[in-house]
């Protein structure tokens, strides 16, 4: 009777056993997870419970990323000319004129390209000039590697007849033409806006986009005040991250003067 007792009670020592291990293992395994989900929230925001925005473009690697500055002709001074413009040729490689402008959505995307026709022949052969609207698909780069910047060009995958036709794009509206483009903003609206900080502090003006391969502009460079306001540093800001108010002609970055005077100075590279 008293060994049957013994088993009896080492069996139920046994049951006890696996089962405060069972516990203990439950529990260790819950404490992980939840220190894991800690970790995560953690290095997704700061801890003001804000998101992080990722100054001075460290995911920026593409050689073949494009600045708009340099496509649409602008100089050091800010102003555009239709000399330091890119070439835009049809797919026969004849010369229809000359990059004008951007229009992009709110996200980046570049819609369409706006080309300076020149030298546009009507009836009576008289020379007029005039600006086109043309899908972005219907666009590329000339990037062969033996040709310098100065020989670069945009190709068309038109003919010049077919851009000839195309009718008057007017940016302001007032003609009508075209009216069924849709888009946000233009490249040339955006560059030399205020961009404006946490507190409504000054953080510099909007000085350059670049663009990626896939036809999206992935960063705004920001040309800094400084806290000081004597700053002239270039930083990149994710362009998704920007606020674009076009009616008060500003754009808002969420982040303070001192953040992006702290930022990675930014410089354009250029792979021609």
């Amino acid at each position: 009777m008293l060994k049957r007792n013994n088993k009896y009670f080492d069996g139920i020592t046994l049951v006890s056993g696996i089962f405060l291990l069972s516990v203990t293992l439950i529990t260790q395994a819950a404490d992980t997870r939840e220190d894991k989900n800690v970790n995560q929230s953690a290095s997704q925001t700061s801890p003001n419970n804000k998101t992080e925005i990722d100054l001075g473009a460290s995911g920026y690697v593409s050689a073949y990323a494009k600045n708009a500055k340099a496509l649409l002709g602008f100089d050091e001074s800010g102003r555009q000319s239709a000399e330091m413009a890119f070439d835009v040729v049809d797919k026969h490689e004849e010369r229809i004129g000359v990059l004008n402008d951007y229009l992009l959505t709110q996200n980046g995307e570049i819609k369409y390209a706006i080309v300076l026709v020149r030298d546009l022949p009507i009836q009576d052969d008289t020379m007029v000039k005039k600006m086109v609207a043309i899908p972005i698909d219907k666009i590329m780069l000339d990037e062969k590697s033996e040709l310098s910047m100065a020989e670069l060009q945009i190709v068309v995958g038109l003919t010049k007849e077919k851009v000839n036709q195309l009718p008057e794009f007017d940016i302001t509206g007032s003609n009508g033409a075209q009216s069924e483009i849709k888009y946000d903003f233009s490249a040339r609206e955006l560059m030399g806006m205020k961009v404006i900080g946490e507190s409504d502090a000054l953080l510099g003006i909007l000085d350059d986009l670049i663009i990626s391969n896939n036809d999206l502009v992935s960063y705004a460079v920001i040309k800094a005040s400084g806290v000081l306001g004597i700053s002239d540093k270039l930083v990149a800001a994710p362009f998704k991250a920007l606020q674009i108010n076009s009616k008060d002609e500003k754009v808002r970055l969420n982040v303070t003067v001192q953040a992006l005077e702290d930022a990675p100075g930014f410089q354009i590279r250029k792979p021609y």
